[in-house]
């Protein structure tokens, strides 16, 4: 049979391509042949380290190799940093035309979650603050302990950072805030000795309590004292703050008036007038003048 130039041409065409194919598939098995047995002796150096913090990773060939890491750096070590456990790619080449991929690995710790728990006071008071997740505190100046007792004068926030068992840290906040302060008006009476007085709260805001001791609770109480007496109040405010406030009774004495007669020699009555006060003594005096118009008297 005979064939067509065209034919004929078709035939040497595919001919020489399969040579070609064979020719390049024979160095192919050749050269990975090669490479397969010259393969380097790999050290990988990888790190741990704490969340977003920097670690350094490293690899090592032995053979002269040469190593491209997926940053494009070309240095057998690289610094990295990862929120989480990262394997980090680099191609190390060697024996010229030979190239193995590897990968190293950076493992990566979470940070603990700290809370901080701060608290509402009154003025005055003492706060007592805390901190969990953590297995140490650093409150700083005041203190290296879960738990810290601070006193401000206004709201505050304190800094705490807390490590955990890796070594790991964060930081956080615990607020005190102060709360509003409160007022009491106590005011007392003035009796005379043996009567009750008196003691009540001036304008007493609704959700208050009030606290007299042994007088009792309430806005208003009652006291008989035999003297001069001051009585303290202890009000609480909706906010549970407390102030104190005083209340004064003014104790006077009874003074009996009254005339002692102590001779009527000479047709001359002689009194004495029984008075502990200035007022009485006056009023005394007057009713023994008046009386002179009856008859001489003398007081004494």
């Amino acid at each position: 049979m005979l064939f067509s130039q065209a034919t004929i041409i078709f035939i040497l065409r595919m001919a020489r391509f399969y040579f070609l194919i064979t020719l390049l598939f024979f160095f192919s098995r050749v050269d990975a042949a090669d490479c397969a047995s010259s393969v380097p002796t790999i050290t990988r150096t990888g790190a741990t380290v704490c969340e977003g913090k920097q670690g350094s990773i490293s690899i090592n060939g032995t053979g002269g190799s040469t190593y491209l890491w997926f940053n494009g750096s070309t240095s057998p070590s690289v610094n990295v940093t990862a929120s989480v456990s990262t394997y980090y790619q680099v191609t190390i080449y060697y024996n010229d035309s030979c190239s193995v991929m590897d990968s190293v690995l950076l493992n990566v710790n979470s940070n603990p979650i700290v809370t901080g728990i701060g608290e509402a006071i009154c003025t005055g008071e003492t706060a007592r603050i805390t901190a969990t997740g953590a297995l140490t505190y650093n409150w700083g100046i005041h203190g290296n302990t879960q738990f810290i007792n601070v006193k401000p004068i206004a709201d505050q926030n304190y800094s705490v950072t807390g490590t955990d068992a890796n070594g790991c840290t964060a930081v956080s906040f615990a607020a005190v805030t102060i709360k509003s302060g409160i007022s009491a008006t106590a005011v007392g009476d003035t009796i005379c000795e043996g009567d009750v007085a008196f003691l009540s709260i001036v304008n007493p805001p609704v959700g208050f309590t009030y606290n007299w001791g042994s007088l009792g609770q309430g806005t208003s109480v009652t006291a008989a004292p035999l003297v001069n007496s001051l009585y303290k109040v202890i009000a609480t405010g909706t906010n549970g703050c407390t102030v104190e406030a005083t209340a004064f009774v003014y104790v006077s004495k009874k003074n009996q008036l009254f005339w002692t007669l102590i001779s009527t020699q000479s047709a001359v009555m002689i009194l004495q007038c029984h008075s502990m006060g200035f007022l009485q003594a006056v009023i005394c005096s007057a009713l023994a003048f008046l009386a002179q118009s009856s008859f001489p008297i003398a007081l004494a």
